[in-house]
């Protein structure tokens, strides 16, 4: 965006690259006149979406797939493959046991979890308490937080158990479900990508 500004790019010019995308001239203008504004509004054409980022304009063919909603993980699941590939696995804790290091593999207390844990995205209002926390936070503002754009956030998929947020999957899990010097069980997950 900084770049397009600086040029002194009219809209017509803009148009010739994202015509391509089957925006109309119309789409462009409308475009063109948000570049200084506020970040995250979205403007579609029949194949893509193209989103205002805060200095880029991020353009993606729209999904003609439609998810559902839910997709709840029985107990005993080992593995999933949509609509993501996750693994499951139970384990005692003992001694040996060092909790997973990254955001793709996790550990949590299965004990305080309820079957069956669900799959689902976020949506307005959800909240969770982050990692290491005792308060809640809405997920928009750790989004917001963590620049997440609106596209992207459009992707991400929560596990939870009886509605409450256990993991944003592939970025941080719920306090509420860490191990603790207290756990007994331990309910491994992975995400594979």
């Amino acid at each position: 965006i900084p770049k397009i500004l600086s040029l002194r790019m009219t809209s017509q010019v803009l148009y010739d690259l994202l015509d391509e995308y089957g925006f109309t001239f119309s789409d462009v203008q409308n475009i063109y006149n948000t570049l200084e504004g506020e970040p995250g509004r979205l403007f579609y054409s029949k194949d893509y979406v193209l989103l205002k980022d805060r200095k880029t304009l991020i353009i993606e063919e729209r999904s003609k797939k439609k998810l559902r909603e839910n997709y709840d993980v029985q107990r005993g699941t080992v593995r999933i493959d949509y609509p993501l590939h996750l693994t499951f696995r139970e384990i005692s804790k003992d001694e040996s046991f060092k909790i997973p290091g990254d955001r793709k593999n996790i550990a949590l207390d299965l004990d305080l979890l309820n079957f069956p844990l669900r799959l689902r995205r976020w949506k307005k209002g959800d909240f969770f308490y982050p990692l290491g926390m005792t308060n809640r936070k809405k997920l928009s503002d750790y989004f917001t937080n963590q620049k997440i754009n609106r596209l992207e956030k459009e992707k991400i998929w929560l596990l939870t158990t009886d509605s409450e947020i256990v993991w944003i999957i592939a970025y941080q899990i719920d306090n509420r479900f860490k191990i603790t010097s207290g756990t007994k069980r331990i309910l491994l997950v992975s995400l594979n990508t």
